[in-house]
């Protein structure tokens, strides 16, 4: 079929070797690198980009179902090492699930991971009930 619905999902890869920046980009759980096509002409061109596709994505639901956070967490960790290697500063930029590689990676190499952008992050803040009883008891 043609048309919009399916498009191409494919790795957009550049690495040169003169670069000392790269930006790494990391896709959400229902995600593809085309969630960032939009991004890269904003990137300076003196500078490596690493577009993943995560394991398992933009294909079908078998190839989905064959993989594993565990897999996407190895893919991502390799291509930080890839482009610590042979770059002085990384970007990472992630959507959703991605922000969640991004900030992991962020504290295990923050020796070269100096900025992370964090798109729709999927935090959420659990308010125990004691919150309300030891703040209240602060404020008395």
């Amino acid at each position: 079929m043609t048309g919009g619905i399916f498009m191409r999902h494919k790795e957009f890869i550049k690495i040169l070797p003169s670069a000392d920046t790269a930006v790494l980009f990391i896709h959400g759980i229902i995600g593809t690198p085309n969630f960032f096509n939009n991004f890269i002409p904003l990137i300076p061109h003196n500078w490596s980009i690493c577009n993943l596709l995560l394991d398992g994505h933009g294909k079908g639901i078998d190839d989905f179902s064959k993989t594993s956070m565990d897999k996407w967490q190895a893919q991502v960790e390799e291509w930080v090492e890839k482009l610590c290697a042979e770059h002085k500063h990384i970007i990472i930029v992630g959507h959703s699930m991605g922000t969640l590689f991004a900030i992991q990676q962020g504290i295990r190499r923050p020796d070269k991971i100096k900025t992370l952008i964090l798109l729709a992050t999927p935090l959420k803040v659990f308010v125990k009930p004691d919150a309300f009883h030891i703040t209240a008891k602060m404020f008395l």
